[in-house]
């Protein structure tokens, strides 16, 4: 039982470190003229979060047209690829 609640616990911090790593990376990008940038973004981003991230940077990259490049992964192979 008490298993349970650590594995809820643990699902729910990767989850958070997952959604800050993501504001971190959103608030790198400065106020330059989209047509200055020549490479697109490249996001870590956990393969659950794969919806979501996908409709964030589809409106994000609608409204500024930034580029981006996502690259899903389980969070142990992403912190092998950083």
């Amino acid at each position: 039982m008490m298993i349970q609640y650590i594995l809820v616990w643990l699902k729910s911090v990767k989850t958070c470190l997952l959604l800050l790593m993501l504001l971190v990376c959103f608030s790198c990008i400065d106020n330059q003229d989209s047509m200055t940038r020549k490479k697109p973004l490249l996001l870590y981003v956990g393969g659950t979060m794969r919806p979501v991230m996908e409709e964030i940077v589809n409106r994000y990259s609608l409204e500024t047209g930034q580029l981006f490049e996502l690259d899903y992964a389980g969070s142990g192979e992403l912190l092998i690829r950083m």
